[in-house]
């Protein structure tokens, strides 16, 4: 689907729709240095996106 690690851990529940079949990307998490994890908004606008999953 397109999607990067760091948007695929920094998904919630809240993202993810059943009913819509739609997943929204808008923020990522990273760690750092094996010791913290950071979470932030997407680079840029177009980072911040929905997926029709066609399969559900």
């Amino acid at each position: 689907m397109g999607l990067r690690p760091a948007e695929i851990y920094g998904m919630r529940w809240g993202d993810v729709d059943l009913g819509g079949a739609t997943l929204t990307v808008n923020r990522t998490r990273t760690l750092i240095g094996n010791k913290s994890v950071v979470e932030k908004e997407t680079k840029s606008l177009a980072g911040e996106r929905k997926f029709r999953c066609p399969t559900w």
